[in-house]
């Protein structure tokens, strides 16, 4: 999920006129804070979040 995400969002905000990496990195935190909150925690939604060459 980890890496997912921060992708999605990197990827999709250099898409932008108004590019900024300090407001895509707050993007990045923020939306994976919300995600584990939600999916994780809220839902207990059962799968990695981060894959497995960073657990091991």
């Amino acid at each position: 999920m980890v890496v997912a995400v921060t992708l999605l969002i990197a990827i999709s905000a250099m898409a932008s006129h108004e590019f900024s990496w300090k407001e895509t990195a707050i993007s990045i935190v923020v939306l994976l804070v919300m995600s584990e909150l939600v999916f994780v925690r809220g839902l207990e939604l059962q799968f990695p979040v981060f894959p497995k060459f960073f657990t091991q």
